[in-house]
Parts: structure tokens; C-alpha cells; sequence
């Protein structure tokens, strides 16, 4: 799956990896506008007793209108 979407989307594997090196160290994910324009969302991972993930859970809100900012209560880490 993730070979055809880097195929589709022309990602670059390396940049792609960057990423989800963020995202691990984060612990959540930020969408800007990347699939449709003026639209933002965050997702983070709900993990279960074994520590694996389990579901994921995402917000997602219209730029300017929905707080992304690092300071957000939405992203409070």
C-alpha cells in the first residue's frame, strides 16, 4: 500500500521517512492543507496494554479556524 501511494502521489521515500521520524517523536501528525486546500487536521495513535496501536484519532478543521499552533489546546504535548 504505502509503495503505491509514494508511486501515485510522487513522494519522496526519504522525506517520507523524515516525516514519520516526527511523527514518532511527537507522538501526532500535522496536515496543512496537503489534500485540499484550507483544510487542516491532526491525528495522534491510541495505543493499547501491549503498548501497540490500536486506533488512531484526527481532528480536522478549517485553516485559521482550527488552532495547529504549537501552544494549541488541541496540541498539547
Amino acid at each position: 500500500m504505502i509503495d503505491r501511494e509514494i508511486l501515485e502521489h510522487q513522494l519522496d521515500l526519504e522525506e517520507l521517512r523524515k516525516e514519520l521520524s516526527e511523527v514518532r517523536k511527537n507522538g501526532y501528525s500535522i496536515s496543512m492543507e496537503s489534500l485540499i486546500p484550507g483544510i487542516v487536521a491532526v491525528g495522534c495513535p491510541i495505543f493499547g496494554c501491549d503498548n501497540k496501536i490500536i486506533a488512531t484519532i484526527s481532528i480536522v478543521g478549517i485553516l485559521g479556524v482550527l488552532d495547529l499552533s504549537s501552544n494549541s489546546k488541541i496540541i498539547h504535548t
